[in-house]
């Protein structure tokens, strides 16, 4: 897992934690412990403790097929409810400020085009006015009557 997901990144790495953030990436879904511990990487002392803990707080729902147990997120759960939220809440923030910084980006940018636009135009017209400049001295002058 290279970049941590919200919900490892606001409640801690616990191993609870992790089983909650993978559960919740699929709430519809029920999973074996053996599908669980592949994807979530963890030893089987460590899942089955964590799963112990959830389902002790009925957090995820579980049942038993043949010898093993399909375990699913209860959605219902108020604690999983508030983590749902707060996810949802940092998301908000975090594509907020993303979309400030775009923003600001894209002002800087037209200001740089702005400002280099400008650069050549002061370019050009100093470029002009040496011309002009040379020009007016080898004209002849005229002379007018007062």
């Amino acid at each position: 897992m290279s970049e941590q997901s919200l919900v490892i990144r606001l409640f801690g790495n616990s191993p609870q934690m992790r089983i909650i953030d993978f559960l919740l990436e699929f709430p519809i879904n029920e999973f074996t412990t053996n599908e669980m511990l592949e994807n979530i990487g963890m030893s089987k002392t460590t899942l089955y403790k964590g799963l112990d803990n959830l389902i002790s707080q009925s957090m995820i729902k579980t049942t038993k097929r043949g010898k093993g147990l399909i375990i699913s997120i209860d959605m219902n759960n108020p604690f999983i409810q508030t983590i749902k939220t707060a996810v949802s809440i940092a998301s908000g923030q975090i594509a907020e400020k993303q979309l400030k910084n775009e923003k600001f980006l894209m002002y800087i940018k037209q200001n740089l085009k702005t400002l280099k636009s400008l650069q050549i135009r002061k370019a050009l017209l100093q470029n002009e006015l040496k011309v002009t400049k040379a020009t007016l001295k080898t004209m002849p002058l005229i002379k007018t009557k007062s």
